[in-house]
Formats: structure tokens, C-alpha cells, sequence
């Protein structure tokens, strides 16, 4: 953790300010330590280099989607290049020059890709943040970066006043025992005149993932990861030689989800495996409605709202705070 996040961070409990105690610092980096409220007294350990904010007792759904992502991010912590553009595609219109000098986001990192995008884009500072171990991937990936920061915590309960310029949150809030919350909790931490970007699953046109959904839910989500990871590779092993003469052919465009599949086919075999697994493993996944989006932008009075469709299957939402 870099000293200079510390200004950003308040107590969960109170808001207050926290002052920091060292235990060990390496190469401007604090390793261990202890952060405690200065009105209240609670401590937050640092643990390996990042601020833990993890509530002791967390709701067992939560914690096994988090255990669930973070054994992918585990497995799957490259960052190729093309991985750019598929960012920049998930927070359309927003451009690389929008983050120029700004406090941004990162709800929900993973294994910290967009963050080293965010940094590349010269932001300010940027701050990721999720509930599970993939933190230890992300702070790996971007501990060299001096303006990115890593922070374990819930969404639902984040140390940060309202400080943000800029949130996005991509492909996370779905995943989320109440969508709508997270969305909501989120927007508490924009500036005047911040904005936000979302990007979630879509109810229209995706009957198929729809009709996937039950296997997920009933069986996928409750086998063995590692069991879980290897019935990826199985069934890649069918459905990529389908994907690639199928929706690379003329015919793709009468074919079930044309755009999402012909889009995948852009990918290596790795990273469709990943989007596969990534289907398979969550515990929780919720297909949203336009009306579901609209009202949560609504919800917070935001203004310019705009929701466009994303691969005709999904939903790319953002607004900016009154």
C-alpha cells in the first residue's frame, strides 16, 4: 500500500479519517501495518500490501462468490492486449481522455486489468476494489503503477466519503445478492457532476444463457472449482471449433446470438474458456431488464442517463451526479 492512498480512506463504520501504523515497508510500498479510526478506534489490517476491509462476519453468498471469482483471477491473471479494447467497448462512450487528471473507480477489479488501462490514461489516482483474494493478482499486476491502489472490501460497505470523479463497474453487479443496492451504494461515492459507467447481463435477447442459467445455478456453481475448471476445458473443446466455423461463416448472422458469438470469435481459446468458466462458476447471476437499469439510474437522479445495448444481450448503462 502506498502512503499516498491513505488520505482516501475512511472508516467503514464512521467515516472518519484513519491514521496508519507500519509494521513493514519495502521499496515505498507498506507491506504490513495497521489502519485505525481516529473517532472510533476500529483497526483494519494491511495485509501483503493492501488495506483490508473484509467484515468479519460476511454473508455466505457473498463470500463463496468471492472465493469462487477469485480462483479464476488465480488462473487467469494475463493482460493481453486486446483486453483494451474490449474495456474501452464495455464503458462506450466514454473515451481514454475522460480520465485525464481524474479520481476514478474500479468497482469490482478482478485481477486488475482495467486498472493498468485507467493508469495508462493518465487518471490522477485509481482505486480498485474487491471482496475477494483476486486483490493479491491485482496488487501484483499494478504495484509498480504509482497511481493505482488496491483496497479489499464489500461494495456494499466501502471506505471511501464522496470522492470520485469517475466509477465503473464491469460485469460485477449481477454477481451481487442485490444488484440495485450495489448500484446504489456505489453512486454514494460520486462527486458533484462525477460519472458513473456500468455493464451487466441483459433479460432480452439471451434466452440460451437464460436457459444455461438453471445449470449454473443447480450444478455448476456447487462443483469443485478445480473439477469446475477442467469441465470448462471439456466443453471448449466442443464449442470452439463451433464457434469459429460457425459464426466466422456467412451464415452467422441467422444464428442464435449472433453478435455476442461472432464477437467472441476475436478471442483466443484461452480467453474464450475464461468468459465459459466465468459463466459457470458464479454462485449468483441476474439478468436485467432495461426498465431494472433505467430505474436505477433514476433512482439517484442522475442526469444525461444513457443505456445502450451491447452485443444485443447486454446492457452498458452511465449517468452523472446532480
Amino acid at each position: 500500500m502506498k502512503q499516498s492512498l491513505i488520505p482516501y480512506l475512511v472508516c467503514i463504520t464512521c467515516q472518519s479519517s484513519l491514521r496508519c501504523r507500519v509494521f513493514q515497508y519495502e521499496e515505498e510500498e507498506i507491506i504490513e501495518g495497521k489502519l485505525t479510526c481516529t473517532h472510533c478506534a476500529v483497526d483494519y489490517p494491511i495485509v501483503k500490501g493492501i488495506p483490508r476491509f473484509v467484515p468479519v462476519s460476511l454473508e455466505k453468498i457473498k463470500q463463496k462468490t468471492a472465493e469462487r471469482f477469485s480462483y479464476q483471477w488465480h488462473k487467469y491473471s494475463d493482460i493481453p492486449k486486446i483486453f483494451e479494447q474490449q474495456f474501452l467497448d464495455w464503458i462506450d462512450p466514454v473515451k481514454p481522455s475522460f480520465f485525464k487528471n481524474k479520481i476514478v473507480l474500479d468497482a469490482g477489479c478482478g485481477m486488475g486489468r482495467h486498472l493498468l488501462f485507467s493508469s495508462q490514461y493518465h487518471a490522477k489516482t485509481v482505486i480498485g476494489v474487491d471482496l475477494g483474494d483476486s486483490v493479491d493478482v491485482a496488487y501484483a499486476n499494478t504495484k509498480h503503477l504509482p497511481n493505482v491502489h488496491i483496497v479489499q472490501a464489500d461494495l456494499y460497505h466501502l471506505p471511501f466519503n464522496r470522492i470520485f470523479n469517475y466509477i465503473y463497474s464491469i460485469g460485477v453487479l449481477h454477481h451481487l445478492p442485490d444488484p440495485k443496492q450495489g448500484f446504489l451504494s456505489l453512486a454514494q461515492h460520486l462527486r458533484k457532476k462525477g460519472t458513473i459507467s456500468i455493464w451487466v447481463y441483459g433479460k432480452e435477447n439471451n434466452f440460451l444463457l437464460r436457459f444455461f442459467n438453471p445449470l449454473r445455478k443447480f450444478v455448476f456453481s456447487r462443483l469443485p472449482l478445480p473439477f469446475l475448471h477442467l469441465l470448462s476445458l471439456a466443453g471448449m473443446l466442443f464449442l470452439y471449433p463451433f464457434l469459429m466455423l460457425g459464426y466466422r461463416s456467412p451464415l452467422h448472422k441467422i444464428m442464435p446470438h449472433s453478435a455476442f458469438f461472432s464477437y467472441l470469435t476475436q478471442f483466443h481459446f484461452r480467453h474464450i474458456r475464461t468468459i465459459f468458466f466465468d459463466q459457470m462458476l458464479a454462485p449468483v447471476a441476474y439478468y436485467l431488464t432495461y426498465s431494472d437499469v433505467s430505474d436505477w439510474l433514476s433512482s439517484c437522479q442522475l442526469r444525461n442517463p444513457l443505456i445502450t445495448a451491447r452485443n444485443e444481450n447486454s446492457w452498458r448503462a452511465m449517468g452523472i451526479m446532480l
